[in-house]
């Protein structure tokens, strides 16, 4: 933390980006994801200056629209989130793939994970 901290141009919003953060990871869940992609939306705002924005914006554009919008989310959202590892999103792919968006079957699912484990060269 400290270095990010030197890099930062603006102290304030670190700390209000910090702030953000630490309460956002306790209260929101998956929703997490949603204050991280604000918090990027907003340095690349104020750091643009003049630049175009439409590029930046696009895919918060697409996320509502459903079908591919909806694919694109979730890949948003297990990317941002696998820092922690391939075991950490589990949960996550499932709660959206079986339980809210219905794609796959629990078994399904859970037989994707097992050949994905088996599979030579997994990243897990």
């Amino acid at each position: 933390m400290p270095a990010s901290r030197r890099r930062a141009r603006s102290r304030l919003r670190w700390v209000g980006y910090a702030i953000l953060g630490t309460v956002a990871g306790a209260l929101l869940g998956p929703w997490l994801v949603l204050v991280l992609i604000a918090c990027g939306l907003v340095e690349i705002v104020a750091s643009a200056r003049g630049r175009s924005l439409g590029l930046f914006l696009l895919p918060a554009i697409a996320v509502p629209a459903g079908g591919l919008g909806a694919l694109a989310w979730v890949a948003i959202k297990v990317g941002a989130l696998s820092y922690g590892g391939g075991f950490v999103i589990i949960p996550l792919m499932q709660s959206d793939a079986v339980h809210h968006y219905h794609w796959v079957t629990n078994g399904q699912f859970l037989n994707a994970v097992a050949l994905g484990q088996i599979t030579p060269g997994r990243s897990c």
